[in-house]
């Protein structure tokens, strides 16, 4: 990711962050991984009114949109055959979001 504008030459501020929480399961434990998405700007470009060009760095894509679910919490095996449970939330199950 470049972090200079074409345009104006100039090096970008980063203008705000984007943060996105999801629980990481391990057993026996569960821990909160924060994903933190940085969004930069062009100082020049704003104060000189050329058309602001905003960059955002890359996030991991969520399991579940909108939701706290890790790649890790889809696939634990929670022992369906002790529990009685479902190995897996079935299909089109709704899944609570956390933390809204």
């Amino acid at each position: 990711m470049s972090r200079f504008v074409r345009v104006a030459r100039e090096k970008l501020h980063e203008m705000s962050t984007e943060v996105r929480r999801e629980l990481k399961f391990i057993p026996p434990q569960v821990n909160v991984v924060e994903h933190i998405r940085y969004v930069y700007g062009c100082r020049r470009c704003e104060q000189e009114a050329i058309s602001t060009p905003i960059v955002t760095s890359p996030m991991p894509t969520p399991v579940v949109p909108g939701s706290l679910v890790s790649p890790s919490m889809m696939a634990y095996d929670y022992e369906p055959e002790v529990r009685g449970q479902p190995a897996a939330i079935p299909a089109g199950a709704a899944v609570p979001a956390f933390g809204r």
